[in-house]
């Protein structure tokens, strides 16, 4: 007579985590106000982004509460967003899933809104000298003269002149 195995009971795709992977990893939040960030506990990568290791494998926690609390599996070309813009925040109210396209554009957009002009950690000049600098050239200020008291090249000075740089000025 054959031995037969039992079957052991299979999360559906629909479930990230069994059981007590769940607990614990509801464990490694510090829930609270549901109006305020609730803090990860658990392990952390490179850029402060959450990461679980549950049931054998390594997950974004991010992606987890999400599928626990709304229910939704999630494509890879879906990423979790915060809207309270931490990344350690596990605040179910703070989270939601963008389109990956849409989540890179809008990045993009808010690092090009913080690092132009003289907020750039390059900057040599602020705005008030590019001003300056576009006012005196076209009162007959030689470029070279300007470049010599602002201490940046001549090619720089022109570039301010033409708008190939300070652009939004």
């Amino acid at each position: 007579m054959a031995v037969r195995k039992k079957a052991a009971r299979r999360r559906s795709k629909r479930e990230p985590l069994s059981a007590s992977a769940r607990r614990k990893f509801m464990d490694l939040i510090e829930s609270g106000d549901p109006s305020k960030c609730w803090d990860w506990q658990g392990s952390v990568m490179r850029g402060d982004y959450p990461v679980f290791y549950g049931d054998g494998k390594q997950m974004p926690a991010a992606r987890i509460l999400y599928r626990l609390y709304y229910k939704n599996y999630l494509g890879s070309d879906w990423v979790i967003r915060h809207s309270c813009n931490s990344n350690l925040c596990m605040n179910p109210n703070h989270i939601y899933a963008d389109k990956r396209s849409d989540a890179s554009k809008e990045t993009q957009i808010a690092r090009r809104q913080e690092t132009i002009g003289e907020n750039h950690p390059q900057a040599q000049l602020k705005t008030e000298d590019v001003k300056r600098i576009r006012r005196l050239v076209n009162e007959g200020v030689p470029q070279k003269t300007l470049a010599k008291e602002y201490g940046v090249s001549k090619a720089h000075i022109s570039n301010i002149v033409h708008r190939k740089t300070w652009t939004h000025i």
